[in-house]
């Protein structure tokens, strides 16, 4: 079976210091340390176990960039 998982990186902002702009329309992200959605994470690693168990692929795609882990079976 191959599995795909739509991801989203968003800013880690627990310790981060949030700053907007100078146009004032979006967060300066010069700084900022992003990473994958934590719900996406959740669905990432049940992916992964769904393929341990039926064999496949799995894909994760974002607007970044595209990766599959294990191997095709």
């Amino acid at each position: 079976m191959d599995i795909i998982v739509c991801v989203k990186h968003v800013p880690e902002t627990a310790e981060a210091d949030i700053k907007i702009n100078p146009e004032g329309k979006t967060v300066e992200q010069s700084g900022l340390v992003f990473d994958i959605n934590e719900w996406d994470d959740y669905a990432l690693e049940e992916a992964v176990q769904i393929k341990e168990k039926q064999g496949g692929t799995v894909g994760k795609r974002s607007r970044q960039r595209d990766t599959t882990y294990g191997s095709k079976v």
